[in-house]
C-alpha cells in the first residue's frame, strides 16, 4: 500500500453477496474528489476474470487522485503507526545529582601579634600542579617590607583560595615553623594528593566495572573536585548504583587523603504496567502496556529493557533495547530491536489491511558534559528500517525500507532562576540531525511515488526541542516546551513531524514533513496523589515539502484544557480534558472535549 491511496481515496461499497470479488464500476474524478464504486460479486467463475481489471483500475484511480484530490480520510501505515507509539522521553525531568566533594571552610581567625616581622623574599614550597610563578604573585607584595603575623598567614590564604579555583579543593597553604633566616618567608603548600581509593560497594555491579571508573583518578596527584565530582557521578549513572556516600580520611603518608566510597545497590528488577485510551480508533482506543528493565543483572553495569504494548483491537508492539557501559569515562554502547504489527478495523475494516514495522538499531552515547547542574550528551545512531502494509481487497502490497544515520546532542541544566522567593529550573535542549535513505522495494508503489510525493531516495531532516521547567512557589510550577522539524524534501509517514502533544485531538493528527509545536502547563500540588494542571497546545504542519496536490498544504492546530495528575505508593494516574480552538479532528472521530486517561502501577 502506498500513502497516495491511504490519503486520496474515497470509498463507496455496494454489498450484494459475502464472496470478496469485486468489479469496477466507475470512477469520477474531479476537482476536489476523487470517487470509486465497486460491487462485491459471489459469482466465483468471474474471480479470475476481474482480478486482473481491478488492480490496473486501482493504479489508475491511485494516480489520478494522488495529483489532484482532496485528503478526505487518512488510512494508518505502519509508518504512522509507528509513529504514534513513540515515547517522549525527551519531557522527562533530569535526576538532582548530588555535590559529593567540596571544598572546605577557609581559614577566618588570624593572629592579633602586631610583632613586625621583616620579609625580604616569599619561597613557596610543595607546589607540583601550579607553577611557583603563579602563586608568588599573588604573595610578592609581602617582600621588602615588614608585616605582622596575620599579614603573612592571609598571604598563605590568598594561594589556598586560588587553589580552590582551579579545583583541588583540598589544597591548603600554611605557615611551617622557621626562623625566617636572611628575611626569606617560606609558604608550604600541601595540595590534598590522592593516596588511594576504598571502594565499600553493597551493589550488584562488580567491583571491576566501578574501578574503570574509580581509575580515572589519578593517585599520587592533587584531587580536583570537578575530576573527582565527574567520575562519582558517572559511577551514578551505572546501571544497577544507587547512592554513593563519598568520605575523606587522612592517608598512609603526610599530605595525602584517601576517598573512600559507599556504594549502595537499586533493585535488579523495575517494571511497570498501564492502561489508556490514546490509542487510534482504527487499532484500538484502549491500549494494555508493560514494561520491565532489569539492572545489572549480570553485574556490568547494563541495562537491559522490554516494552509491550497491546490494543483492544488488532495492535501489538514489542521493543528491546539493551545498554552497556565499554570504558570508564561514560561511553555506552547500545542496542535495540521493535517490531509493531497491526490490523485496521471500523470503516476500513472491508480493506483488509495491515502490516508490520521492523526497527533495528546500534547507538553510542557519550558524556560531553556531565556534573551536578550542566550535562551535555552526544548520541550516534544507527538505524535501519523495514516497513511492509497490505491491503487484501486490492491485492496490493508495500515494501520499504528506511536506512538512517542520526547524530544528537542532549544538553540540560538547572539553575537558581526565578521570581520571589523560590526559585530554581530546570533548561532542556535537544538537537537531531538525520541523514537517511528510503528504499521502495515495491514497483508499482514505487510507480506511484514517482507520480505524487517522490519520497523515494536521500532525504535529510533536522529536530529541535526546547523545554525549561520552572519553580513558581513551593506548590507550584510551570513547564513550557517548543519543538520543531525541517526537512529536505517530502518524507515517508516514518520520518514526518506529528503534532502528538495536541492534546484535543486524536495522537494521529497532524503530520507533515515540516513544522512546529509549542505547549505551557501550569501546576499547583495539594497532595502528592491531587494536582491539578492548565494547560494549551499550538502547533502548525506543512503536510509536504514540496506539494504535489492542489490543496492546502499547511495546517495549524491548536488546544486549551485541564488535567491532573498524582500517584500514591506504587500507583500513578493522569487525566486530561481539552477543548479544540481550531478545526475538527481528520484522522479519526472528532470529540468535543477530548478525554484521555491513563494509569500504571509500579513494581
Amino acid at each position: 500500500m502506498h500513502h497516495g491511496f491511504a490519503i486520496l481515496i474515497n470509498l463507496k461499497i455496494k454489498v450484494r453477496g459475502t464472496d470478496k470479488n469485486f468489479e469496477f464500476l466507475s470512477v469520477k474524478s474531479t476537482r476536489n474528489k476523487a470517487r470509486l464504486t465497486m460491487t462485491l460479486y459471489f459469482n466465483k467463475k468471474k474471480e479470475m476474470q476481474y482480478r486482473s481489471s481491478y488492480k490496473f483500475v486501482w493504479f489508475v484511480c491511485i494516480i489520478g487522485s494522488s495529483l489532484t484530490a482532496q485528503a478526505e480520510t487518512v488510512v494508518p501505515d505502519s509508518g504512522t503507526i509507528t509513529k504514534q507509539l513513540s515515547p517522549a522521553q525527551f519531557k522527562e525531568t533530569p535526576k538532582t545529582d548530588q555535590q559529593y566533594l567540596g571544598s572546605e571552610s577557609s581559614q577566618k581567625n588570624y593572629s592579633q601579634d602586631q610583632t613586625p616581622i621583616w620579609v625580604t623574599k616569599v619561597q613557596i614550597e610543595g607546589n607540583q600542579q601550579i607553577a611557583t610563578a603563579v602563586l608568588h604573585e599573588l604573595v610578592k607584595s609581602l617582600e621588602n617590607k615588614n608585616n605582622v603575623l596575620a599579614e603573612l598567614q592571609l598571604g598563605a590564604e590568598k594561594i589556598t583560595q586560588y587553589y580552590k579555583k582551579q579545583g583541588y579543593f583540598l589544597a591548603k597553604a600554611y605557615l611551617p615553623q622557621q626562623k625566617l633566616e636572611n628575611g626569606t618567608l617560606i609558604i608550604r603548600v600541601l595540595e590534598g594528593k590522592l593516596g588511594k581509593v576504598i571502594l565499600n560497594n553493597q551493589s550488584k555491579t562488580k567491583d571491576t566495572t566501578i574501578q574503570r571508573y574509580t581509575d580515572q583518578i589519578p593517585v599520587h596527584q592533587a584531587l580536583q573536585q570537578q575530576q573527582s565530582n565527574q567520575t562519582l557521578l558517572l559511577i551514578s549513572d551505572l546501571s544497577g548504583v544507587g547512592q554513593i556516600q563519598a568520605n575523606l580520611q587522612a592517608g598512609e603518608e603526610t599530605g595525602q587523603t584517601d576517598l573512600v566510597l559507599d556504594i549502595l545497590g537499586q533493585p535488579v528488577w523495575l517494571g511497570r504496567v498501564g492502561i489508556d485510551n490514546s490509542g487510534s480508533r482504527y487499532t484500538g482506543k484502549y491500549r494494555l502496556s508493560g514494561y520491565l528493565e532489569s539492572n545489572s543483572l549480570l553485574g556490568y553495569g547494563e541495562k537491559l529493557a522490554v516494552q509491550l504494548l497491546g490494543s483492544d483491537q488488532d495492535l501489538i508492539s514489542g521493543a528491546m533495547n539493551i545498554q552497556f557501559p565499554i570504558a570508564g569515562n561514560g561511553l555506552l554502547l547500545g542496542g535495540g530491536y521493535s517490531r509493531t504489527a497491526y490490523e485496521l478495523g471500523e470503516q476500513f475494516k472491508l480493506l483488509e489491511a495491515k502490516g508490520t514495522s521492523e526497527n533495528y538499531n546500534l547507538n553510542l552515547t557519550y558524556p560531553l558534559i556531565r556534573s551536578q547542574k550542566t550535562n551535555l550528551n552526544l548520541k550516534l545512531l544507527a538505524e535501519k528500517r523495514k516497513l511492509f502494509d497490505e491491503i487484501a481487497a486490492t491485492d496490493t502490497e508495500t515494501s520499504k525500507l528506511i536506512d538512517a544515520s542520526r547524530i544528537a546532542l542532549n544538553f540540560s541544566r538547572m539553575d537558581d532562576w526565578g521570581i520571589g522567593d523560590v526559585k530554581g529550573g530546570i533548561n532542556q535542549l535537544e538537537v537531531i540531525a538525520t541523514v537517511g535513505n528510503l528504499k521502495i522495494q515495491s514497483p508499482s508503489a514505487l510507480n506511484i511515488d514517482r507520480l505524487s510525493a517522490k519520497t523515494q531516495g536521500s532525504f535529510n531532516k533536522y529536530e529541535l526541542k526546547l523545554a525549561r521547567q520552572q519553580r513558581l512557589t513551593t506548590s507550584s510550577w510551570l513547564t513550557s516546551e517548543l519543538y520543531g522539524q525541517l526537512a529536505s524534501k517530502n518524507l515517508d509517514s516514518a520520518e514526518k513531524i506529528s503534532l502528538a502533544p495536541m492534546r484535543a485531538y486524536p495522537v494521529a493528527e497532524g503530520l507533515g514533513d515540516q513544522g512546529w509545536g509549542a505547549s505551557i502547563n501550569i501546576y499547583y500540588q495539594f497532595f502528592p496523589f491531587l494536582t491539578p494542571y492548565l494547560f494549551h497546545d499550538i502547533g502548525q504542519i506543512q503536510q509536504n515539502k514540496n506539494p504535489y496536490i492542489e490543496d492546502k498544504n499547511s495546517r495549524t492546530l491548536a488546544s486549551t484544557g485541564i488535567g491532573v495528575s498524582g500517584g500514591y505508593r506504587d500507583f500513578d494516574y493522569s487525566m486530561t480534558l481539552a477543548w479544540r480552538n481550531t478545526s475538527a479532528a481528520k484522522s479519526d472521530q472528532d470529540q468535543q472535549p477530548y478525554f484521555q486517561f491513563g494509569a500504571g502501577w509500579r513494581f
